[in-house]
């Protein structure tokens, strides 16, 4: 009986073993995975604060933008980036190290547009970029206008997406609703270049813009130039 019984039982006890052998194999791809995945690093994600200045109009790729002024001129903007997502964050180099050693991960949005009447061949300094940022877990956001009559491109945090203008304290900027086309805008914000300066290094247009209405759940929906044209969004 003992030996029948022992039988019975080595492979029940061989059965245990193998299921905590494939438990513990589980367990450690599961780790693996997670190490894959950035579980160990830092993941900057945006606040719900943060979320509220995002442009939450739904830009698709190909849609076009058109302004038209005084005149019944018009630029037209076409999209063509749109994309919310989450970014890594490597370490810069230095003379000692190579550098390029992830860090973090943190969200980041992008919009950009560019300039139809500009013509094609121009660069990501051509075109009109809107950067939402939380690397380095702080929030930065603001735009690039190749429009702009005052130089001063910034990077947030990727060369290819240069920025001419950094809007900060947005808390206590003073945000106004503006009407254009029947439609209203409740959270325009004023930009202003205080320059009268013909500058416009980016594009072939003659056109030196020192004023931008932008709202912040669209973007930009007018501008204003040296000549006193008002180039105002007629479809969105």
């Amino acid at each position: 009986m003992l030996a029948n019984g022992w039988q019975y039982l080595k492979p029940n006890i061989m059965k245990h073993n193998l299921d905590k052998f494939l438990i513990v194999l589980l367990l450690l791809m599961s780790c693996t995975k997670d190490e894959d995945s950035g579980i160990d690093y830092p993941y900057y994600k945006f606040s719900e604060t943060e979320q509220s200045y995002l442009i939450s109009n739904n830009y698709q790729i190909g849609n076009v933008l058109t302004y038209k002024n005084q005149n019944n001129e018009t630029l037209n903007l076409k999209v063509i980036e749109s994309d919310e997502l989450k970014s890594s964050q490597y370490s810069p180099g230095t003379f000692s190290t190579t550098g390029n050693e992830l860090e973090s991960y943190f969200d980041r949005k992008i919009i950009r547009l560019e300039i139809v009447e500009n013509g094609i061949n121009y660069s990501c300094c051509d075109q009109i970029n809107y950067v939402f940022s939380k690397s380095n877990n702080e929030f930065k956001f603001g735009l690039k206008f190749p429009l702009w009559n005052k130089q001063s491109s910034t990077i947030i945090d990727a060369i290819q997406y240069p920025i001419d203008i950094q809007i900060n304290n947005l808390s206590v900027s003073p945000l106004e609703p503006l009407e254009i086309e029947n439609t209203t805008y409740n959270r325009v914000l004023l930009l202003e270049s205080e320059s009268i300066e013909e500058l416009n290094a980016s594009t072939n247009l003659e056109i030196f813009v020192n004023q931008i209405y932008y709202d912040i759940d669209f973007g930009i929906v007018q501008f204003n130039d040296l000549n006193g044209m008002e180039w105002k969004l007629i479809n969105n």
